[in-house]
């Protein structure tokens, strides 16, 4: 059997529902470095995140390629602040 492919669809996946992310450029309304909150995943060859982000705002179809995943101490860090605030 030939070896699989991997192609970016399958590198997109490594983000999830739910996952802490932050903005790695500037879109429309939110700066980068915002973090974020994964609402869904989408997608079967172009896979894209709806997130919504600290600011209150929330946007779809957002390219893997414009979102960090937070480790999880970063994402655990980034709650207990939202939390305190």
């Amino acid at each position: 059997m030939a070896p699989r492919i991997i192609t970016p669809a399958d590198e997109a996946r490594d983000i999830v529902k739910n996952d802490v992310v932050e903005l790695i450029e500037d879109l429309p309304g939110i700066p980068a470095g915002t973090l974020g909150k994964v609402m869904m995943v989408t997608g079967f060859t172009w896979v894209r995140f709806n997130v919504l982000f600290t600011n209150g705002v929330n946007i779809g179809q957002i390219d893997r390629a414009k979102l960090r995943l937070l480790t999880k101490d970063e994402a655990k860090a980034a709650r207990k602040a939202v939390r305190a605030a």
